[in-house]
């Protein structure tokens, strides 16, 4: 038997704790045919309730890594498992580097106060932060071969710089930036050339790259942020999964 409380953190509900335990066992071979147990075995192993169990394993569907196959159980997707660098699940930029075996490092600059719009990046297009003057930061996410991925963050300026250096993650530094909630983001690929600083950055001249555009709204659906990321072409290639059954 085994305790889920003890995978679980702060952050993270019983049912996404097990979930990651199960994708886990499924990376290291960890199930005969790669049959998963029954539900009544896996409330006996994780010593919680069968609610808890499905929401794990509907969550594992809808992400693509288990299939039922009618009279036989339910069954790893190894396919999906082996799956690197996927956009399509809910994780943070360093976790696409690290599903491909990646250690990554993280540099965040401080927020700059740009007063004059003239002076924005050139990709800064169709922006939903109107306001003069906006606040700028920039990640890197660095991995051994160089810079993987560059971010661009924008925000609304406000009267006083705030204090984010410790946030652990992107919600807790809008939250921290401009006091809002973040709900949800709106997002689209743009194939460019890439910017002189970014090309710079990632040593590739002036070669197409991805512009990932997201717009960040709050629990009141506003605009909050507006980020602008490229994927150094080198080093990642994205990939998502389509559930059709």
């Amino acid at each position: 038997m085994s305790d889920v409380r003890q995978l679980i953190n702060k952050q993270q509900p019983l049912s996404a704790a097990i979930r990651s335990d199960i994708l886990q066992k499924a990376k290291e071979n960890s199930y005969d045919d790669g049959k998963l147990p029954s539900e009544d075995e896996l409330c006996v192993y994780y010593n919680v309730s069968r609610a808890t169990i499905r929401e794990a394993l509907a969550i594992l569907h809808r992400e693509g890594f288990i299939s039922k196959r009618h009279g036989k159980g339910t069954f790893i997707n190894y396919s999906a498992v082996h799956a690197v660098m996927r956009f399509d699940l809910e994780i943070i930029l360093p976790q696409i580097l690290e599903q491909a075996g990646y250690t990554v490092s993280t540099k965040r600059a401080p927020l700059q106060v740009i007063t004059d719009r003239n002076n924005l990046r050139s990709f800064y297009i169709n922006s939903t932060i109107n306001s003069q003057p906006v606040l700028e930061q920039l990640t890197k996410h660095i991995v051994k071969d160089g810079i993987a991925i560059i971010t661009y963050n924008y925000f609304s300026y406000y009267d006083n710089l705030p204090v984010w250096d410790n946030c652990l993650n992107f919600k807790d530094m809008v939250n921290a930036v401009t006091g809002k909630t973040l709900s949800h983001t709106i997002q689209a690929f743009i194939p460019m050339l890439a910017p002189a600083e970014v090309a710079e950055a990632f040593r590739i001249e002036a070669n197409p790259v991805i512009m990932w555009h997201q717009k960040h709204y709050t629990v009141d659906d506003e605009p909050v942020c507006e980020s602008y990321v490229f994927f150094n072409p080198q080093i990642v290639l994205l990939h998502s999964l389509t559930r059709w059954l």
